[in-house]
């Protein structure tokens, strides 16, 4: 997976609202990927959660359903 490279067509999200999560601490998708990412993608919002690593959604589940839910409404 790490020799494909998808960024020349990130532009093509440009109308899907879209929030990028990461976790500060993440080891195996580090936050300078994800910002990366949500910097590729016109419109997107990036949100990094500072005392978190890899498994966000299962360590910090309250907080990753709050920002889907305020990205969603």
């Amino acid at each position: 997976m790490k020799a494909a490279d998808a960024s020349p067509r990130l532009g093509e999200l440009a109308t899907l609202p879209t929030l990028v999560v990461s976790a500060a601490h993440d080891p195996i998708a580090p936050p300078s990927a994800a910002r990366a990412l949500a910097a590729g993608i016109p419109g997107a919002v990036y949100r990094e959660i500072d005392d978190a690593s890899h498994g966000l959604p299962i360590t910090h589940p309250v907080r990753v359903n709050d920002l889907l839910r305020t990205h969603f409404a």
